[in-house]
């Protein structure tokens, strides 16, 4: 189970990084794994505690990680938390492979 855990992030992380590059061509993904670190850390209930004093290095500046976070936030038109719920559930082909590849998966584990 845990492979097909991993295996479900990783499309879903790889949906993402695909559909923000098709919206938001201007970035060319250049922050994107500090985009999920520092949202990781902003907006986790409890690791959110520990964001405040970290500092985010990006474009010769140093910025506090949540500020860093809502910056990103902004710029990538929502949080990785709204990304990966799109990603899983939103409409279209984009929404469904995500959605469908655990459930494919566990049925086939059940017929098998």
């Amino acid at each position: 189970m845990n492979g097909l855990f991993l295996l479900w992030l990783a499309l879903t992380l790889w949906l993402v990084w695909h559909r923000v590059g098709q919206e938001h061509p201007e970035l060319h993904h250049a922050y994107f794994g500090r985009w999920i670190v520092s949202d990781l850390f902003a907006d986790t209930p409890l690791l959110s505690r520990f964001a405040e004093p970290l500092p985010m290095y990006a474009a010769g500046n140093w910025y506090t990680l949540p500020s860093f976070a809502a910056w990103l936030d902004n710029a990538y038109g929502g949080s990785i938390y709204s990304w990966g719920w799109r990603a899983a559930t939103g409409a279209g082909n984009y929404g469904l492979g995500s959605a469908l590849l655990p459930l494919t998966l566990g049925a086939w584990l059940l017929v098998w």
